[in-house]
């Protein structure tokens, strides 16, 4: 190890140091920064895609089997949510599977929140 007498030769060595490594912290930050972006952008075209399906069923007409006919399936989220309340046990009745769309957004906009609330909290822990 070689010893180092001046203050400032040691603060810029330890600083060139740490540069390198903050390099990779940064790169950390922009990547979960992008995934983020992308979970959240996910998140609205899901949203958009469940009422714009929901939409050709109560006021376009449009039956589910006929959207599936025509290469339409039933949007993924939507899907999610039935298999969620099938596995608790509770049958859904077609006018629950109808009003599901509403549901739907609702527990979204609750796993939204949730997940603000949460990233908040990490900030101010983290400050504090």
């Amino acid at each position: 190890m070689v010893k180092i007498n001046d203050p400032a030769k040691a603060e810029d060595v330890a600083q060139r140091l740490l540069q390198g490594r903050m390099d990779y912290v940064r790169r950390a930050i922009e990547a979960r920064s992008a995934l983020e972006d992308a979970q959240q952008a996910v998140r609205e075209a899901e949203k958009e895609d469940s009422a714009a399906y929901n939409a050709a069923i109560k006021s376009g007409g449009w039956t589910e089997d006929e959207l599936r006919k025509i290469g339409l399936n039933q949007p993924a989220k939507i899907k999610r949510v039935q298999q969620r309340k099938r596995s608790n046990g509770r049958q859904v009745s077609d006018k629950q599977k109808a009003e599901e769309g509403r549901t739907d957004q609702m527990v979204e906009d609750a796993e939204t929140q949730s997940e603000a609330n949460g990233k908040m909290s990490d900030i101010e822990n983290q400050s504090g």
